[in-house]
């Protein structure tokens, strides 16, 4: 991570939530650019199986380099 400015280094550090069953435009974009080191999930985010994987997919390959994907649990169980 040497290589990355600040700006970059501290945008890998942010993880973001955002509505719907895809990723929009704009997460996708930063993803793309380095602005943010990955998203977390909600149960608005959670449909099927298959949908989370191809969410998640979708997201890692939008990134340059690994992302971190987490859920949040703490309200009760996220679950399919």
């Amino acid at each position: 991570m040497t290589s990355l400015s600040l700006e970059h280094k501290i945008g890998y550090m942010l993880h973001v939530g955002f509505d719907g069953l895809t990723a929009p435009d704009h997460i996708l974009d930063w993803l793309a650019r380095g602005q943010i080191g990955g998203v977390i999930l909600f149960a608005r985010n959670v449909d099927t199986p298959g949908q989370v994987a191809k969410l998640v997919r979708q997201c890692r390959e939008a990134a340059p380099r690994p992302i971190l994907v987490s859920i949040d649990q703490e309200g009760g169980r996220v679950a399919m």
